[in-house]
């Protein structure tokens, strides 16, 4: 079945998160010794609602501003958000690298910008989600600076 990046958001235009909403980024290694960035974030603190998943070749929360392109892949069940380990069927395994708290903004079907508040080191960033074509989508990192803990 094919994934269609709306599958969240029935409806037309842009959505409103529910901020607080967690946010993590997950390293995975593949059984070929090749890996990806897989960054996942949840509508809303609590509830069931499967987590936003994207698949990247860097790392999404980036210290300095860049582009980076993405693949939506299909929602992942939120155990995801504090996992780490083997995945089944075979398909590698997955190490938290970074985790944080999406404190404001939207993700609609064709387009997102959300302000995220990482922790370690604790960093606001800002980025903007375009969607290019099908299940491709153009990260942008426009700002991050450090936060006073």
């Amino acid at each position: 079945m094919a994934h269609s990046p709306s599958a969240h958001y029935p409806g037309q235009g842009p959505h409103e998160l529910q901020p607080p909403s967690p946010t993590v980024v997950l390293r995975h290694e593949l059984p070929d010794g090749s890996a990806h960035w897989d960054w996942m974030i949840a509508p809303a603190v609590e509830g069931t609602a499967p987590l936003i998943t994207f698949r990247l070749n860097d790392r999404p929360d980036s210290h300095n501003p860049k582009e980076l392109a993405a693949t939506r892949l299909p929602d992942h069940r939120r155990l995801y958000l504090n996992y780490e380990g083997p995945i089944s069927g075979d398909r590698g395994h997955v190490r938290r690298v970074r985790a944080g708290m999406i404190v404001g903004g939207f993700l609609g079907p064709t387009r997102g910008e959300l302000r995220i508040h990482w922790a370690a080191p604790a960093e606001a960033a800002t980025v903007r989600l375009t969607l290019e074509n099908s299940d491709q989508w153009r990260i942008a990192v426009l700002a991050c600076e450090a936060l006073l803990e």
